[in-house]
């Protein structure tokens, strides 16, 4: 019954479709809301993504979200600089010199792959899925302590060539295997939470 839902799952994941516009990156997108913050919150983030450039040295970014790095701010402490993507042909859910990285997925280009990472403010455990598998599992050594705006598609020094779609930021919430699932099977009719923010680029004025 579990090989037959993760099946499911996975097929799901390899015929999605964006409902409309998506967000395609030759760079950076930022979209700020001074009033949001995830400082030493328990929150998570889920996005699909769909990478455009062929990764030929395993040292480019594509990064989904970021928070907490300034322009000219190089000297950031750790755990300040939250930043969620690839990194490589790996994936990243990192807080700066603090990070969860996955293993190599280096096929992951021109087909839509769904993301979701949560991090537990009291146990510290940070998740990461993908296509609504647990990919990767370890407790943080710190909670995730930065502010200031929260960039879509890449930040002040990491780029990001790839298109995004559906992009939820859950604050105060931690997904859980039955809420990526939900996500992922795009039935609303689930009980998936719902999203602080949510951006699926259909509506010019979030562009």
């Amino acid at each position: 019954l579990r090989l037959l839902l993760w099946s499911a799952i996975l097929a799901l994941a390899s015929c999605y479709v964006p409902s409309g516009n998506v967000l395609m990156v030759r760079g950076g997108h930022m979209i700020t809301n001074n009033n949001f913050t995830l400082a030493n919150k328990t929150f998570s983030v889920s996005a699909w993504v769909r990478r455009s450039t062929w990764n030929n040295n395993n040292q480019d970014w594509d990064v989904i979200l970021s928070m907490g790095l300034d322009i000219g701010d190089l000297d950031i402490q750790s755990n300040y600089a939250l930043h969620i993507g690839y990194r490589g042909t790996a994936f990243t859910f990192a807080f700066w010199y603090n990070d969860l990285d996955t293993d190599s997925f280096a096929n992951d280009y021109f087909t839509w792959i769904h993301w979701a990472v949560s991090f537990n403010a009291t146990s510290k455990l940070r998740t990461i899925w993908r296509n609504g598998v647990q990919v990767k599992q370890a407790r943080s050594n710190s909670n995730f302590l930065g502010s200031g705006p929260y960039v879509i598609g890449a930040n002040p020094y990491l780029s990001c060539n790839s298109q995004i779609d559906d992009v939820r930021i859950f604050e105060n919430y931690e997904l859980l295997q039955r809420d990526v699932a939900a996500i992922l099977s795009r039935n609303e009719s689930e009980a998936v939470p719902v999203a602080t923010l949510r951006f699926n680029f259909d509506n010019p004025s979030l562009l």
